[in-house]
């Protein structure tokens, strides 16, 4: 389960290893929940619903084990109100036998206080190769009938995980130790898991190609939670790209680390992609560059394929305060960087800052203004007159298991004092700023360093109504205001500074690296001395004494003894693509779409269309520009909830393939449920033009019971009004609009064919209209108003499209 909505979550690449791995085993099976936007919870609430998995609607109460993923602090009422939603008491306390074992992991669960109470058990660290063997013990266990206590308690008998319960106390499981995982998954997640059928916010295949990093910025918690730096194999990367891009039809790869930059062979791996990205107009995005990480042969080979947009992250406007927070980065790399990317074709560049870091003055964020400036100013000189820099600008947050964990946070007031500073300096210039609300950093601070009694305040806040905090509409800051006075907390705790000799509220949790270490470094930060890179390659192998205990061959080390994976040179799987073969042709599609798919709209219909399109192996073509799509023309688009029997359109193909029957019948095997291909087949080289010749649309309308007398009632009586006058509350300039110019003609008929897709009986009739299709009338509310109804209880289907002379469009 993860604790946000589904277009967030479905792209969490954690997620999807979990639960390739789990489903991996032949006696296991994982499936997914996420959170449902407050109107359909308000609607599972109401119809007394429990909320289900996404693939099998099961509830959550039903299963042995639910899993939650915590992604950050923010999360926390999320947590309780899924868990409710789905039938379990929020308080693990209050959970009986039948209740699953409720286990969560994830980012924040090495200081997750706030929600410990909540929660069976925490695991702590990486969980590739662990969970299955949880869930199946668990399960075993559950069916032999055993007490949810023995179920837990011997859980915790594994280093890494911590029972809530247990804490403070000597038992097992009152303490957890960070589990590292020993090498990559087994899996590849999105080989083996689903393909979205709506638009996820990172909408494309993504592969880590590093875990953990050795840069040492000691603000970032990932950083230090998450050591040593372990590079994976290039052919093991390049391999799974292609067999990801085949899978999912994607048309988009981002290579994932903390700090991609600073993988080993990253010039060799995007040189090895290229070839497959460019033939098959994959675009290739690389997360977390850093400015030195950016030689001309990796812009030269990124600028060959469809380009994405560069970010890079300074931190810090001053070299000063970079080297108190151990940012290896001089404004000569970052400016050079924005000049190269530039003069390779970029035209924009997103700069990620932090105001609020300990020691920070007036000075160094005036600098973040003046540098994003000279940033776009080099990047005009260099490139295109156009170049535009776009400046996030975040809160510092103290993090637990970091050198900065036991520094202030600065006060609400002092935040928004500096974020005006850099308002009024980069008023009126060509730079776009993007400003975090304070509010949410002080709560993040609160819930990241609170000890038990912040937990009370989560149950607080979410009895309130507290929901989808992360959410700017969403985030209630009143509310969470209330939660927080009626437990005795005050905001300024998030601000204090904490006592480096004093326990802290995670103190029972070991992420490998000491606190002697973290000291070491948080002295050194406040002398303004940045730190030593902590780098596992062999050849360069220097341990700097962290705890991890990286283990080398023939280098010192002890400790934990971790392993950190090797790379190889030889690079297999280059999948280039089908060569080219004759010259580029149209092709004609036709897709049924009903059922469950008449709820995805239009952009995620066509979407869905491509992604079949290119995992059948049909060689696309692409539009010119900085940013090429895929050549499919659809005739019209179909309003949310219509279904449509025989959706025609055009496909501009590279060109023809000579086995289109056996195409057309993987096509039906790819597409989600309620997409069928019906039609593929060749038009010749010149644009058809479809949409162009499409002038109107067959449609049916009717209602559950409808039959031929109230039909032919509704018609007679149309015919008699003058005017057919809509109220269209989703466009505004349809007020009172009248759709009876854009109907063709009215009739009655039986429903035929069409009664499948509209859920009637065989024996029902509708209504049957001939209508414009620009402008086209809304429908459905056309429908509720011939026939006298409300909309809800109005069904439609078009039937087909025609052109000006009545010929259906196929």
């Amino acid at each position: 389960m993860f604790p946000d909505v589904y277009e967030i979550g479905t792209s969490n690449l954690g997620l999807r290893i979990l639960a390739a791995e789990v489903n991996a085993e032949s006696d296991l099976l994982a499936e997914r929940a996420f959170a449902p936007w407050p109107d359909m919870a308000a609607a599972i609430e109401t119809a007394g619903i429990p909320l289900g998995s996404i693939e099998s609607g099961r509830p959550l109460r039903d299963f042995d084990v639910v899993g939650i993923s915590l992604p950050h602090e923010l999360a926390a009422t999320a947590v309780l109100r899924i868990l409710t939603l789905g039938g379990i008491p929020p308080r693990a306390s209050e959970r009986t036998r039948p209740d699953p074992i409720v286990l969560a992991g994830g980012g924040w669960a090495c200081h997750a206080a706030a929600v410990e109470p909540f929660l069976d058990a925490l695991f702590v660290g990486e969980g590739e190769g662990a969970l299955p063997a949880i869930v199946r013990e668990t399960g075993e266990a559950r069916l032999r009938g055993e007490p949810r206590e023995a179920i837990i308690e011997r859980l915790g008998r594994r280093p890494e995980i911590l029972v809530p319960a247990l804490r403070g106390t000597d038992s097992p499981g009152g303490r957890a130790v960070r589990r590292i995982a020993p090498g990559p998954p087994r899996v590849a997640p999105f080989v083996s898991g689903p393909v979205p059928s709506i638009a996820a916010v990172f909408d494309r295949v993504t592969v880590e190609v590093a875990r953990g990093c050795g840069g040492g910025c000691r603000f970032c918690q990932a950083g230090w939670t998450l050591r040593p730096e372990r590079p994976r194999p290039l052919q093991s990367v390049v391999e799974e790209i292609a067999a990801s891009l085949r899978h999912t039809g994607y048309d988009e790869v981002s290579l994932s680390a903390l700090s991609t930059a600073d993988y080993p062979d990253l010039g060799p791996l995007i040189e090895s992609l290229a070839p497959l990205c460019d033939t098959r107009k994959v675009a290739l995005g690389i997360s977390s560059l850093r400015a030195y990480g950016l030689p001309d042969a990796v812009l030269e080979t990124l600028g060959r394929t469809r380009r994405t947009g560069i970010t890079l992250a300074p931190e810090a406007g001053t070299q000063r305060l970079r080297d108190v927070i151990s940012k290896r980065v001089s404004e000569d790399d970052l400016l050079g960087a924005v000049r190269r990317a530039a003069g390779a074709g970029w035209r924009r560049v997103k700069l990620y800052f932090m105001i609020g870091l300990p020691t920070e003055t007036d000075d160094d964020v005036a600098a973040v203004a003046d540098l994003s400036l000279r940033v776009a100013s080099a990047g005009r000189a260099a490139g295109d007159r156009s170049f535009a820099a776009t400046i996030s600008v975040s809160n510092f947050v103290p993090k637990p298991h970091t050198p900065f964990q036991w520094e202030p946070m600065i006060p609400l007031d002092e935040i928004r004092r500096r974020q005006e500073i850099l308002r009024r300096l980069l008023r009126g210039r060509r730079a776009e700023i993007k400003l975090h609300d304070p509010r949410a950093g002080v709560l993040e601070a609160l819930l990241a360093r609170g000890g038990p009694e912040t937990a009370a305040a989560v149950f607080e806040a979410f009895r309130r109504g507290a929901y989808l905090d992360a959410w700017t509409e969403r985030f209630r800051w009143e509310t969470w205001l209330e939660a927080l006075a009626a437990t005795g907390i005050s905001p300024d705790d998030a601000t204090r500074p904490l006592d480096p000799g004093a326990p802290t509220p995670w103190s029972h949790v070991d992420v490998g690296v000491s606190t002697g270490f973290l000291l070491r470094e948080r002295e050194r930060a406040l002398a303004g001395e940045p730190g030593e890179r902590c780098d596992p390659a062999p050849e360069r192998f220097r341990c700097q004494g962290c705890g991890v205990g990286c283990r080398q061959e023939g280098a010192g080390g002890g400790g934990r003894g971790v392993a950190v994976g090797g790379r190889e040179s030889g690079v297999a799987g280059r999948d280039s693509g089908p060569a080219v073969v004759g010259p580029p042709v149209w092709f004609r599609i036709v897709v049924r779409k009903t059922g469950p798919a008449i709820y995805i709209g239009h952009l995620d219909f066509v979407r869905a269309i491509a992604q079949a399109l290119r995992r059948a192996g049909l060689p696309l073509s692409y539009t010119k520009g900085f940013h090429p799509g895929p050549r499919i023309s659809m005739t019209s688009p179909l309003a949310l909830g219509i279904a449509g029997l025989a959706e025609p359109g055009d496909v501009h193909l590279d060109f023809a393939p000579d086995d289109v029957p056996s195409r057309l019948d993987r096509l039906r095997a790819l597409t989600p449920d309620g997409i069928e291909f019906t039609d593929l087949r060749p038009l010749g080289e010149t644009n058809p033009r479809t949409a162009r010749l499409a002038s109107h649309a067959d449609c049916v309308v009717t209602t559950p019971g409808l039959d031929e007398a109230g039909a032919r009632t509704a018609v007679e009586r149309a015919g008699r009004l003058e005017a057919w006058p809509i109220d269209d509350p989703r466009r505004g300039r349809r007020h009172g609009w009248n759709a009876r110019p854009h109907v063709a003609s009215l009739d009655a008929g039986p429903l035929g064919a069409s009664s499948s897709a509209l859920g009637a009986e065989p024996a029902g009739w509708g209504l049957l209209l001939r209508t414009a299709l620009d402008p086209a009338p809304p429908i459905r509310l056309l429908g509720a108003l011939l026939l006298g109804i409300p909309e809800s209880r109005v069904s439609a289907v078009r039937v087909a499209v025609v052109d000006s002379g009545g010929r259906m469009v196929l």
